[in-house]
C-alpha cells in the first residue's frame, strides 16, 4: 500500500515509518523544514510540509491509500498553539484528504489525553464521556471531533495511545535514569495510576 505519515520525523512517526518499510509498504514522510535530518533510508519519500500551513498540503496525498496523521504540538509555548496544530492542523489535513477524488483512508493518532483522567480508578471506554484536563487534550479531543464531523465523506479512524515510550524517547528518558539510581518521584499527594504503552504498540496497533 501506499502510505503518508505525518510528523514522520517525530518519536512515533520515525518507528512507524520503520515498521512501515519493513511492511512491505511504500512510504511518503511528511516533515518540517525545521525538523533535524531526517533518519529515513532512501526508500522513503520524504517531503516539507506544515499542517498549519494548507498550501504545503495541496495534493500531497493523491497516491495515498493510507495516511497516518501522527503531527501534532505535545508541548506548546502557549494554549492556542496546541489548538493551532492539533485542532487546525488536523483540519487542513482532513481536508486536503477529503478534496481528493479518491480519498485515502485517514488515521488519526489522538491521545488518551483527550478522554481524560479516569474516574475512581474505572477503566475508561468509548462510552465515557471525555474529561480532558489540559489544553493538549482539550485540543486533541477538539481534532477528534473535526475528523468525526468528516466521518460521512472521509473513511477515518482515530486511536488513543497512552503515554508512549521506548528507543530515542527523549521525554520519558530522565524519569527512567531517576529509576534507575533508585529513586522514584510520585506527583501529587493521593495514590495514581497511569498507562504507559511500548511504541511498539502502538505502530502494530496502527499497522493493524
Amino acid at each position: 500500500m501506499r502510505i503518508t505519515v505525518t510528523g514522520a520525523a517525530g518519536f512515533i512517526g520515525r518507528h512507524l515509518v520503520g515498521q512501515l518499510c519493513e511492511s512491505g509498504h511504500e512510504v511518503q514522510a511528511m516533515v518540517r523544514r525545521s525538523a533535524s535530518a531526517h533518519p529515513f533510508g532512501d526508500d522513503v519519500r520524504v517531503w516539507h510540509g506544515d499542517v498549519t500551513q494548507a498550501e504545503t498540503l495541496a495534493h500531497r496525498f493523491d497516491r495515498s491509500d493510507v495516511v497516518v496523521h501522527l503531527a501534532g504540538c505535545t508541548i506548546g509555548r502557549s494554549s492556542r498553539e496546541f489548538y493551532q496544530v492539533n485542532q487546525e492542523g488536523t483540519r487542513n489535513v482532513v481536508e486536503a484528504c477529503e478534496r481528493l477524488t479518491s480519498p485515502p483512508r485517514l488515521i488519526f493518532v489522538s491521545s488518551l489525553a483527550a478522554a481524560g483522567p479516569a474516574v475512581d480508578g474505572r477503566a475508561l471506554t468509548e462510552s465515557v464521556c471525555p474529561q480532558p484536563v489540559s489544553h493538549y487534550g482539550r485540543s486533541k479531543l477538539a481534532a477528534e471531533r473535526v475528523v468525526r464531523d468528516h466521518a460521512d465523506r472521509l473513511p477515518v479512524q482515530i486511536v488513543r495511545p497512552a503515554s508512549v515510550f521506548g528507543d530515542s524517547d527523549r521525554y520519558m528518558l530522565g524519569l527512567f535514569k531517576t529509576a534507575a539510581r533508585g529513586w522514584v518521584f510520585l506527583p501529587g499527594w493521593k495514590v495514581a495510576k497511569y498507562s504507559l504503552i511500548h511504541v511498539d504498540d502502538v505502530t502494530a496497533a496502527i499497522l493493524h
